[in-house]
């Protein structure tokens, strides 16, 4: 296919730029993987160093050009490290909720023991009266005392039960009677406690709730929860509990937006600092502030922002990176390629080249602002210095195809490709005429190899 043709061109700065930001991406990702494992207090060495093996490896791979693999390398070990976050977080959470579980279970069997040594007309501990008032803020030590109370007075209590038992009452006094053991607490619960299952969905929102990201502030919600395992009436706590429950669903779901919003805007942030621009720097700050005041909105609209100046920026550098490798390429194959050409290009959306001795035809290469697509194509002149036709202009789109395969070859060595989307054959279009005196600009220095520059780190 040796007529007009529209390309893509990938040069090596874009795809270097693409897998710095790949990286950037990758190190955010093991940042908030390890913030979280401090965060559910289960960091580790052993984590540290898979994140910083899997981040080395990418390291290397960058360093070795596999731009293609390090691509999808990098994409798996985001979903990698997100998947760890969310197991780290279910641990937590179910260890929080266990936790808070076992300080209810343990007022509700306090709250039981009592009231039945009460009806038995036996006096209730002191201590059982303490376990009460204290189980729902209880951890560690002070838990497990409280439950070896429970323990104690389930002995007394049954120890103490009259003739008329029930069938476990009874149970228990003929093992006691028999030299059995008195049952230990998880025992009594596993044969009198009764499931509520609104109180175990509030443990595990707040549990949830005391996990998120945010780091938001529950004590007014688990005081709550403490106050209304206070309440004497069973009815009650349960109508307050189904209340509490609604506001926590509410807070969580808020919470779950304010940390989803707050993580994508660290994100848009860190690739703004690589931007280095003043705009950038502004929306950086615009972005703080939101961060800072815990406003979905108000993230979400700088995170567009961000994103706008983010794909504008590569865009208009990969724009440079497109037209230079462009015409480093055809200078390298002997077309004269002059300053000023590329400036030239950019603003006036095309360019046309030529070799020396062939004053009749030129190359012309038209693309949009961006140059994400290019148009190549061969041109005559509309003054040629010996009479063009068919023949002669098929001929010379013959050419002009192998030296396309050349350019092709040029750019691939410099760690670029080209793309053809599609292409039409010799002589199928009639070639374009247009003065080529006035088709390209003068200037007095000349490019004679292939130009690269770095694009900036994202």
């Amino acid at each position: 296919m040796s007529g007009p043709k529209v390309v893509r061109v990938v040069t090596r700065e874009e795809l270097e730029a693409t897998c710095r930001r790949w990286l950037l991406l990758v190190g955010e990702a093991a940042a908030d993987l390890l913030r979280s494992a401090n965060r559910f207090g289960l960091a580790s060495s052993a984590l540290e160093a898979q994140v910083a093996a899997r981040r080395a490896t990418l390291e290397a791979m960058f360093r070795s050009e596999q731009w293609v693999d390090l691509q999808r390398d990098a994409a798996q070990a985001i979903e990698h490290f997100r998947f760890e976050g969310e197991r780290l977080r279910s641990e937590a959470v179910a260890a929080e909720a266990a936790q808070r579980s076992r300080q209810r279970r343990t007022l509700d069997a306090a709250r039981s023991i009592a009231a039945s040594l009460a009806k038995a007309g036996q006096p209730v501990p002191v201590a059982l009266t303490a376990a009460i008032e204290g189980a729902m803020t209880a951890t560690g030590a002070d838990l497990d005392a409280m439950q070896r109370t429970v323990e104690a007075s389930i002995a007394t209590l049954v120890q103490g039960q009259p003739k008329t038992q029930s069938s476990g009452q009874s149970d228990l006094a003929a093992r006691l009677n028999a030299g059995g053991p008195i049952p230990a607490f998880a025992q009594w619960l596993e044969e009198n406690a009764q499931s509520d299952p609104q109180a175990e969905r509030l443990d595990g929102l707040l549990s949830e709730l005391s996990t998120c990201a945010t780091l938001v502030d529950i004590t007014d919600l688990t005081a709550r929860a403490i106050s209304i395992s206070a309440e004497p009436s069973a009815d009650r706590r349960a109508l307050l509990t189904d209340s509490l429950v609604l506001e926590a669903a509410r807070r969580l779901r808020d919470e779950r937006a304010i940390e989803a919003a707050t993580a994508k805007a660290m994100q848009v942030r860190a690739e703004l600092a690589a931007l280095s621009s003043e705009r950038g720097h502004a929306c950086s700050i615009q972005l703080d502030a939101a961060i800072t005041d815990r406003n979905v909105a108000k993230m979400r609209a700088r995170i567009t922002d961000g994103e706008t100046l983010l794909e504008e920026g590569r865009r208009q550098v990969s724009a440079v990176a497109r037209r230079r490798a462009v015409l480093g390429g055809l200078a390298s194959l002997g077309y004269e390629v002059r300053e000023g050409m590329e400036a030239a290009w950019a603003k006036e959306g095309r360019i046309v080249v030529r070799r020396p001795g062939t004053d009749d035809y030129g190359v012309e290469f038209a693309a949009p602002a961006d140059a994400s697509r290019m148009q190549a194509r061969l041109v005559g002149s509309d003054r040629p210095s010996s009479p063009r036709n068919a023949n002669r202009d098929k001929d010379q789109e013959t050419i002009w195809c192998g030296q396309f395969d050349e350019l092709r070859s040029v750019l691939a060595d410099h760690g670029g490709h080209v793309e053809i989307e599609r292409a039409l054959p010799a002589g199928e279009q009639a070639v374009k005429t247009i003065s080529l005196t006035s088709a390209s600009p003068s200037a007095e220095v000349k490019i004679t190899k292939p130009q690269t520059r770095a694009l900036p780190r994202s």
